[in-house]
């Protein structure tokens, strides 16, 4: 059981530290000028992360805003943006770090995915260190390695392997 344990943190700090190592390579870690604001990130979930906080500080009303579009009802998106629980990190935003927030949550859904792909190999398969490997591979994936900048879908990454 020690070892169980030992093998969930390992591959959740394995995967996290390969993800930073990769960005600080790409130049999205520091104060460098590249962005991983692309793709939806940049056109749907920032702008809803800035209005979701522009609500909560009392600026915007949750029923109808007139910030996006040409005026829109609000709280449907909040239902489908807002139940995720990794969201309450952006509590701690203002203007300066909210992209060291993002990519805060990326490394966390990235490791959870290793983590709990790592569970399913050590309750169905293998319970080694050979196992901590696969799911380390798992994590960094094609499938999130690709979908990061789309915060909502790698979710699936980390709920796939409970259920299965």
């Amino acid at each position: 059981m020690k070892n169980k344990k030992l093998y969930l943190f390992l591959t959740f700090i394995l995967s996290a530290l390969i993800l930073l190592i990769v960005f600080a390579f790409m130049g999205i870690l520091g104060k460098n000028n590249n962005s991983i604001f692309i793709g939806d990130m940049f056109a749907q979930y920032i702008p809803f992360i800035k209005s979701f906080l522009s609500v909560l500080r009392g600026e915007d009303s949750l029923w109808y805003s007139f910030s996006n579009y040409m005026g829109s009802g609000n709280i449907l998106k909040f239902c489908y943006y807002s139940l995720n629980p990794f969201n309450i990190i952006f509590f701690f935003e203002n203007s300066s770090n909210i992209q060291t927030l993002i990519i805060i949550l990326i490394v966390l859904k990235i490791g959870l995915a290793s983590s709990s792909f790592q569970y399913f190999l050590s309750k169905y398969i293998t319970n080694d260190f050979f196992g901590v490997i696969i799911s380390v591979f798992y994590g960094l994936s094609a499938f999130t390695v690709f979908w990061y900048y789309n915060v909502m879908w790698l979710d699936v990454a980390y709920i796939m392997p409970f259920l299965i």
